[in-house]
């Protein structure tokens, strides 16, 4: 049976991303690179920061070590009225929502990311 974060990178629809409990990128849909204008090359590989704007790194670093050591979510499953960084190296607002799942001990994260207007 497929898990949620591997039916929500094949949507058609919207942008969504995959990483591993490493912070490394592991998959994007085909909306990811169109709206986004990231290549799979690009990306797939290298740490989530690329796509996050530099003023919130810090914040990214801090809730996702927590949430590591923890395993208590704050800000999984819920819209997040946020930013990302566009290949152009512009930033766009963008309604972020994250999931995570705990597969053989491990935890994989997705996010559909949503262009917001």
């Amino acid at each position: 049976m497929a898990t949620k974060i591997s039916e929500m990178i094949v949507q058609e629809d919207i942008p969504a991303i995959t990483i591993n409990e490493e912070g490394i990128i592991t998959q994007i849909n085909e909306r990811f690179q169109k709206v986004y204008g990231w290549e799979k090359q690009n990306l797939i590989g290298n740490p989530l920061f690329i796509i996050i704007p530099e003023e919130f790194h810090t914040a990214h670093d801090i809730g996702f070590s927590r949430f590591l050591k923890t395993e208590k979510p704050t800000l999984l499953g819920k819209p997040l009225a946020l930013s990302i960084r566009h290949a152009t190296g512009g930033t766009l607002p963008a309604e972020h929502t994250i999931y995570g799942e705990k597969n053989e001990g491990k935890w994989i994260f997705g996010a559909l990311i949503k262009p917001m207007d």
